[in-house]
């Protein structure tokens, strides 16, 4: 049998192969909690499959500004990355989701209509409020060890998230439950349980994107 690794690279190589064939580009959605590895997912991926565009908060609050959707939605979209706020998950998932998804959708549909290849990753892409071309894959990230995650969450830099209380680090644990329990049942999405080291996870990532996308005529 073919050492895993080794497979992984097979299955992205032949992917670059199929990026360049398919008429549609690749276009990739990440999902999960604050603080789960997002962001280095996606640049691992980028870095493998040579996607240059990256789509993260940062493009999206710009988007909403120039657009104005609504007036109040940039600085909601700003605050979404750290603003931990103790109510039901849930509830603050489905307001959020539907403003990100505005911006999301016009960009995925622009990128697709114009065949770029891109990396899209944010906490409130929940399906049901996005209107995406069937060849969009969507990962979701779940906490694979929440000890772990808890602890590393209580070091992170508080420049960035502020103080990581215990009820700050509970709601983020409540939250990929409810992040977890929308992606279950959402036709098209791949759960990947996040575990270090980033390769590891990547290489989950590569072969899901090459199940979906990529599968088909190349021959492994």
């Amino acid at each position: 049998m073919m050492p895993a690794p080794l497979a992984r690279w097979r299955e992205a190589r032949a992917l670059r192969r199929r990026m360049q064939e398919m008429e549609a580009p690749l276009i990739v959605l990440v999902s999960g909690v604050n603080g789960i590895g997002k962001t280095t997912l996606s640049y691992e991926l980028s870095r493998c499959l040579r996607i240059r565009q990256h789509v993260g908060l940062g493009t999206i609050v710009k988007t909403l500004r120039e657009f104005g959707l609504p007036p109040e939605a940039p600085d909601m979209a700003q605050a979404m990355d750290n603003g931990f706020c103790p109510e039901e998950p849930s509830l603050q998932l489905d307001r959020q989701a539907a403003v990100i998804a505005r911006v999301v959708n016009r960009l995925v549909h622009a990128y697709h209509a114009q065949h770029v290849h891109c990396v899209v990753e944010g906490v409130q892409l929940l399906p049901v409020h996005l209107l995406l071309p069937p060849e969009v894959v969507h990962l979701h990230l779940r906490i694979g060890d929440r000890v772990a995650y808890a602890h590393r969450m209580r070091q992170a830099n508080p420049q960035k998230y502020g103080p990581m209380s215990d009820q700050t680090v509970n709601h983020l644990l409540n939250l990929d439950e409810a992040l977890l329990t929308v992606m279950r049942g959402a036709p098209g999405v791949t759960i990947i349980e996040q575990r270090p080291p980033i390769r590891a996870t990547a290489q989950e990532a590569v072969h899901a994107i090459y199940t979906r996308y990529g599968r088909g005529g190349m021959g492994l």
